[in-house]
């Protein structure tokens, strides 16, 4: 027989918290077990192939039970604490009510207070570096007006002086593509150039033509005269984007452990003839459950 638990929230000195504290409240009831079995994975199955047109894979199928059990684990635990009062929304709805209460717990044991967020910047400073700005000049060559553009333009790096940026100036193909770009970001070289050339271009020489880089408008030689190097940049600068990442993360967080806290009172039975050994051995691994 399962032990029910009651709910508790705490915060922890050391930043990590666990929201969901065990205690004893009694037996449980036959509410307390949840059964997978075939009827349910064909009503799951059922929904996904009316929306997609198509059975799931049995990935797929593991990702729905989870999300089934999830639902279903939070949907009881509502009913439980009486948040349906009043409230005719159905089962999605009061499990939503569950995790709204895990954001707004968040909010109260893990405040995003400038001493938080400037942890969370050292922590996470991959999330918010900014990357190189670069002076350069370009050259672009098109199949339109070569029947090889990237040998064209290795021919002309050939012969030339690559560290004289007067030796190849004015040699590119007229195209609606900038020759020169001044102190440019990455959005902007991306935008000029195509998604990723800019991360292309950080391993490159300053002072001398290089090439050819491909893109999806040509080939291309470069001569970068100057760059900016990445830097991450003080709080104050970006307050606003480290506080929303650190409050989703932090909600993330919380709603996890309140999640796996409440399932621990949730017996979940795998009752499937479907379902191979091996299948429901994923499943039980995946969640945890009785088979």
């Amino acid at each position: 027989m399962v032990k029910r638990t009651a709910p508790a929230f705490y915060h922890s000195r050391g930043g990590d918290f666990f929201v969901y504290e065990i205690t004893d409240a009694g037996e449980s009831s036959g509410d307390d077990q949840i059964v997978l079995n075939d009827e349910t994975l064909t009503h799951i199955s059922a929904l996904w192939e009316l929306q997609w047109k198509r059975k799931p894979t049995f990935e797929e199928l593991e990702g729905l039970i989870a999300d089934y059990v999830e639902q279903e684990v939070l949907y009881r635990e509502a009913l439980r604490m009486n948040l349906d009062h009043n409230d005719e929304i159905v089962k999605r709805r009061l499990s939503q009510k569950m995790e709204f209460m895990a954001s707004d717990l968040t909010k109260l044991i893990a405040p995003a207070t400038d001493e938080a967020l400037q942890k969370y910047l050292e922590e996470h400073p991959e999330k918010f570096l900014y990357p190189p700005k670069y002076s350069f000049h370009i050259l672009t060559f098109t199949s339109s007006n070569h029947d090889n553009p990237k040998d064209f333009s290795q021919s002309l790096l050939r012969d030339a002086d690559p560290s004289n940026l007067e030796a190849l100036l004015n040699k590119g193909d007229i195209t609606q593509i900038p020759t020169k770009l001044e102190e440019a970001s990455k959005q902007k070289v991306d935008r000029e150039l195509g998604i990723e050339f800019h991360s292309s271009m950080n391993e490159l020489p300053i002072n001398q033509w290089v090439g050819p880089i491909h893109s999806g408008y040509g080939e291309h030689l470069l001569f970068i005269t100057h760059k900016t190097e990445a830097y991450l940049p003080e709080l104050a600068e970006i307050r606003d984007e480290v506080q929303r990442d650190f409050e989703y993360d932090m909600e993330q967080k919380s709603k996890e452990v309140i999640y796996q806290e409440i399932k621990k009172n949730y017996e979940i039975v795998i009752d499937s003839e479907s379902l191979d050994e091996d299948q429901i051995g994923k499943i039980s691994s995946l969640l945890k459950v009785t088979e």
